[in-house]
């Protein structure tokens, strides 16, 4: 995964996405709480 454990710093977050839509950012987060 490219999503590196580092990246919950919310300003790196949008800085690194441009601002990712917040749509992203909640999938991003519902996928973190789903058991894989």
């Amino acid at each position: 995964s490219l999503w590196g454990k580092h990246l919950w710093s919310p300003s790196y977050f949008a800085g690194s996405c441009g601002g990712a839509p917040l749509e992203m950012i909640k999938q991003y987060i519902q996928e973190q709480e789903t058991p894989h």
